[in-house]
């Protein structure tokens, strides 16, 4: 697990801990053999984005937890895999005339 990773759950974790270093100890050992790769909504959007589909975060949601539900272990989760289920489950803005959607600001998503 990459340190940022060990952070962001020490951060959310705050509130219930005692000892915020022993828990960070704790969590570091834990992960010292093992490996997580993180995937996030804001991931999936800024891939729809890069692809030019229409997607929002609760659709980016609903996408990352159906890629790791049907997640081939042969072929792991990866940006085709993201732009597979993007062509499937969103509309490709390059295909649409110029003023027939909305556009929202990617920068705005956290």
């Amino acid at each position: 697990m990459k340190e940022i990773n060990i952070r962001e759950m020490l951060e959310v974790m705050k509130p219930a801990l005692r000892d915020e270093k022993l828990a960070s100890a704790l969590l570091g050992e834990y992960w010292r053999d093992k490996v997580s790769v993180v995937w996030t909504v804001k991931d999936i959007l800024l891939a729809a984005w890069s692809e030019s589909f229409a997607c929002d975060p609760d659709l980016a949601k609903e996408i990352l937890f159906e890629m790791a539900e049907n997640h081939d272990a042969g072929v792991g989760l990866n940006w085709e895999v993201v732009k597979h289920y993007l062509f499937m489950r969103c509309v490709n803005l390059s295909h649409v005339p110029a003023g027939f959607i909305a556009v929202w600001d990617i920068t705005e998503i956290g």
